[in-house]
């Protein structure tokens, strides 16, 4: 089957596309999910694209997320703003790499997130009063008279892209939160059914806007229950490039979206005061047990903007380059440092041992050197034997079986997801997202 997987990350840089050939594994390889038999599929990348966003849809769409005086007309137009660019970005990669629409099966849209409010979440400013302390944020975690609805919410309307004649499935997330799941992370499904090391626990960390990790155990490992996925973690490990990139906008003055390549972190000094305030800030969220996920709504452009001001307010940023860098590498270690924390939690309560795992990353983050030398010697210090002994792969360089490329991961999975639901399968994690069990996911909308 022809599959067209589509995504938008939370650091809403560009539409991903990826067009994959989907089939099971023709040695009838199965796995278990809950009670449910699976067969093992086989993805083939065929071609993958990545269109950045128009500069003035990217901004409408960062203004959904952080405004609380839109009205429902805002929400409705970028509807369909957003499902036209998924269209139209869906049609350049298909004639880029002369593909015949009529040769695609199903598209698999993920949408692009809006707000995303499940428990983990609770931990977030109160962004209509910038006045609010970190005690109050902190205490509102466990006030009893704070009631959350849990909900979430992409969009980019289906319908724009039935009208390449293409059956459309989306709205991925919301079967898990009904039955009472986080609805996140996703890309588990992908690493436990393709991804899994012969005899090493693999944790596989994608870096995007927000940072998530999903643990899987080796393909050897001896348990007494067939379900294997009963073993798998996954959850956000907190900020990725979102809170770097919120910085860099920042003290740029807008002239920089983000730190390329990582050249003023690793220019600058980590501010320890700055550092040590964002660990506590946000330490309710990174000592949190999993499963738990997140947003922009806790790691946001406000929050950056007020931690900044606390530390030096009124500055000209662009009259002292020193001092942006110095905040740029705060922010970088801050995500380096929080990856380092959310795996102590797993590899203290699984009891994993440290020379039998291995890191692979994906992402944009993957793309930063001074974000990935932090993370290594971070994780090495914590875990290691010696300086840079926790080795950091990216997919290209797993074996030729599973390596893929990295940048088109996400958008490969909904094509997956897509292919899944095509096959009326069950496509969570209940042990992952805390759902009650495990179920289809997706809605279709057919062809038009």
């Amino acid at each position: 089957m022809l599959v067209v997987g589509v995504n938008s990350g939370t650091s809403v840089d560009s539409i991903d596309v990826a067009i994959c050939k989907v089939s099971d594994h023709e040695q009838n390889f199965t796995t278990q999910i809950s009670e449910h038999i699976i067969p093992i599929p086989r993805l083939q990348l065929i071609a993958f694209g990545s269109i950045p966003w128009e500069s003035h849809v990217r901004q409408r769409i960062f203004h959904l997320m952080r405004s609380q005086q839109l009205s429902a007309k805002d929400f409705c137009e970028m509807n369909v703003v957003i499902g036209e660019a998924f269209k139209s970005a869906i049609e350049k990669v298909l004639l880029d790499h002369d593909i015949d629409v009529k040769l695609i099966q199903v598209i698999g849209s993920h949408g692009q997130t809006i707000y995303h409010q499940v428990e983990s979440n609770a931990l977030r400013k109160d962004q209509g009063n910038s006045q609010a302390t970190t005690d109050l944020v902190c205490e509102n975690i466990s006030s009893s008279s704070y009631r959350m609805i849990k909900s979430t919410l992409q969009l980019g309307d289906p319908s724009c892209m039935a009208r390449l004649g293409i059956p459309v499935i989306s709205n991925f997330r919301v079967n898990d939160v009904a039955l009472g799941g986080q609805g996140a992370p996703l890309t588990s499904l992908f690493d436990f059914l393709l991804l899994r090391h012969p005899t090493k626990w693999r944790a596989i960390q994608n870096i995007g806007g927000i940072g998530n990790v999903t643990f899987v155990p080796p393909l050897n490992f001896s348990i007494d229950t067939q379900d294997a996925s009963s073993l798998v973690v996954s959850f956000d490990t907190g900020p990725g490039n979102a809170l770097i990139d919120d910085c860099v906008r920042i003290v740029t003055k807008g002239i920089s979206q983000m730190d390329l390549d990582g050249k003023m972190a690793s220019s600058g000094t980590r501010n320890e005061t700055l550092f040590n305030h964002l660990c506590e800030f946000y330490k309710p969220y990174f000592e949190m047990p999993y499963p738990k996920t997140s947003g922009r709504e806790l790691f946001g452009h406000d929050q950056v903007q007020q931690f900044i001001e606390q530390i030096h307010p009124n500055e000209d940023y662009s009259m002292d380059p020193s001092m942006a860098n110095s905040l740029v590498a705060t922010f970088t270690d801050l995500t380096a440092y929080s990856i380092t924390r959310a795996y102590s939690l797993v590899i203290s309560n699984l009891k994993i041992q440290t020379n039998n795992f291995e890191v692979v990353v994906a992402g944009g983050g993957q793309h930063n050197p001074h974000l990935m030398k932090r993370l290594s010697e971070m994780l090495s210090q914590e875990f290691g034997e010696s300086p840079n002994s926790i080795r950091i792969l990216s997919h290209e360089q797993l074996d030729s079986s599973q390596a893929l490329n990295s940048n088109a991961k996400e958008a490969m999975l909904f094509a997956l997801l897509a292919y899944l639901h095509e096959q009326g399968r069950v496509a969570n994690l209940p042990s992952v997202t805390g759902a009650l069990r495990a179920c289809m996911l997706g809605s279709k909308t057919p062809a038009l």
